[in-house]
């Protein structure tokens, strides 16, 4: 009896001091939140300005009942979207405090990417393969500033399919597996900005693409650091007995039609310190990479768009002209622009009539002026002495240049690449360099020969007269006069027109 009673009381002991660890361990996060000593942690729950109440209010104030997903900029594939206030949970880490919020969906919306679109199947994946949307609401405590957006985690198809923990992802939160996308989208304008993971951790920076650059990247043998790809939208319209799903996942209805429809991204392979070029306002703890990043409000056009382009190039070309004239190279009736539709080099010849067309690309305002220079000299030459009647159709033709390629090109190839890599840090940069060079002496189409027999007069010409260019320009550009005299060879045995 004695003993028993002992055991008890032992037992009591224990269990005391297990509950009072627990509830100082949960007093200790909410003072070291209080006095800034444990600002990284993530504290789920009990939020002291932005609650759910706040949240609901904010929101309904500054939103429409209904709001849209615009994946595409057309009227025609918006995706109804409500929050489920009843599900929304509250967090808080630093200076932020955050709601989020499941969203009902007339019908269903699968996002994937173009491998699981592929592998997909409808009968045995339905279960497994989903995303996670949600509605966000943060304030800054700071500054006292709030906004909404749409988050939507897009995973890969084995990690969809391997793991049980994708609703664990939150605004404030990865789970160290998590491998896939998340996106940030504006309600009714459509992606803001995204981010690419790999087992937890942020390998690229994602905003919106063209399918003209997807299509560029997919058929021209050029690489740039960022490249457009795409992904799937699987969007079913329901009636008559329609429903609400909580989730962004396949629903049942008896009245249901589904359509799909691709969606295009640029992908900018590894970041460095996750600070972005672009002029954004980042809503996240320290201004980390992997939130929220909208374009700041000001009369300036937001570095990386169109317009900022279109505004650099009127600055710049004036002087370029100047230097063309210097060399008898009049482009005063040329009309020299940005490009409209997107190009993966530094510049092309868009037009050969009425003094031709040349545009730039983003690409183009990296290099010095210079490399400008002779890059529109190298257009200049295009125009005045290539068949404009040329017609250019890519034959598919897979080679490697690699085991032919001389010593001197070879490393004019890795000063080229090592420059588009110099402001990235990376653990893995060494490696990615050396994927690059095997990826610029890979070829994948043919060009008839006769475009190769213009590109190496047109080399020939600029390197003669535009001597003066910067080391990785000049390695860059005897890099494509050899490989252009390679592919004519190729050309010449292979090319077929069909």
């Amino acid at each position: 009896m004695k003993r028993n009673m002992k055991k008890n009381r032992l037992w009591f002991v224990g269990m005391s001091f297990i509950f009072c660890t627990v509830i100082y361990s949960c007093l200790q996060d909410e003072w070291e939140t209080d006095n800034n000593k444990g600002d990284e942690k993530v504290i789920v729950g009990n939020n002291k300005e932005l609650t759910v109440t706040a949240a609901q209010q904010w929101y309904e104030e500054h939103n429409k009942p209904v709001v849209t997903v615009r994946s595409v900029d057309n009227d025609e594939n918006e995706i109804l979207t409500k929050p489920k206030w009843e599900e929304a949970k509250e967090s808080r880490q630093s200076n932020f405090e955050v709601v989020e919020t499941t969203l009902m969906t007339n019908g269903s919306t699968m996002f994937m990417d173009s491998e699981t679109k592929i592998r997909f199947n409808p009968k045995t994946d339905a279960k497994r393969v989903h995303n996670i949307a949600r509605m966000v609401v943060i304030k800054n405590l700071k500054t006292g500033k709030v906004c909404n957006f749409i988050m939507i985690f897009v995973g890969t198809y084995d990690y969809l399919k391997t793991t049980r923990t994708l609703g664990k992802n939150s605004y404030l939160h990865r789970q160290p597996d998590f491998n896939g996308d998340v996106y940030f989208f504006k309600p009714g304008e459509g992606l803001v900005n995204g981010w690419r993971y790999r087992n937890g951790k942020i390998t690229a920076r994602i905003s919106r693409g063209t399918e003209e650059g997807f299509r560029m990247s997919t058929t021209r043998g050029t690489y740039q650091r960022c490249h457009t790809e795409s992904y799937w939208v699987y969007d079913t319209n329901c009636w008559g007995d329609s429903y609400f799903d909580d989730e962004f996942g396949w629903g049942v209805s008896s009245n249901c039609e589904t359509i799909s429809y691709p969606v295009y991204d640029e992908v900018c392979e590894t970041v460095d310190d996750g600070v972005s070029e672009q002029p954004v306002e980042p809503w996240t703890p320290n201004e980390q990479p992997g939130g929220y990043e909208p374009p700041k409000s000001n009369d300036e056009p937001q570095k990386g768009t169109p317009e900022y382009y279109k505004k650099e190039l009127e600055k710049i070309l004036p002087n370029l002209s100047d230097e063309l004239k210097k060399m008898d190279v009049d482009i005063s009736n040329t009309q020299i622009r940005f490009t409209k539709e997107g190009c993966s080099a530094n510049a092309q010849l868009l037009s050969y009539g009425n003094g031709g067309i040349i545009e730039v690309c983003s690409n183009f305002f990296n290099y010095l002026s210079q490399d400008q220079t002779a890059i529109l000299w190298h257009e200049v030459y295009h125009l005045n002495n290539d068949d404009p009647n040329l017609v250019r159709k890519p034959y598919n033709f897979d080679y490697d240049l690699m085991s032919s390629t001389p010593p001197t090109i070879l490393q004019d190839v890795r000063i080229y690449v090592e420059w588009l890599w110099k402001d990235v840090v990376n653990n893995d940069k060494e490696n990615l360099i050396n994927e690059d060079i095997k990826y610029y002496l890979t070829i994948y189409t043919l060009l008839p020969p006769e475009h190769y027999r213009h590109e190496i007069a047109t080399y020939e010409a600029e390197i003669n007269n535009c001597p003066n260019v910067s080391e990785h320009y000049r390695a860059e550009r005897e890099y494509n006069y050899w490989k252009n005299k390679e592919l004519l060879k190729l050309s010449e045995q292979n090319y077929k027109n069909n």
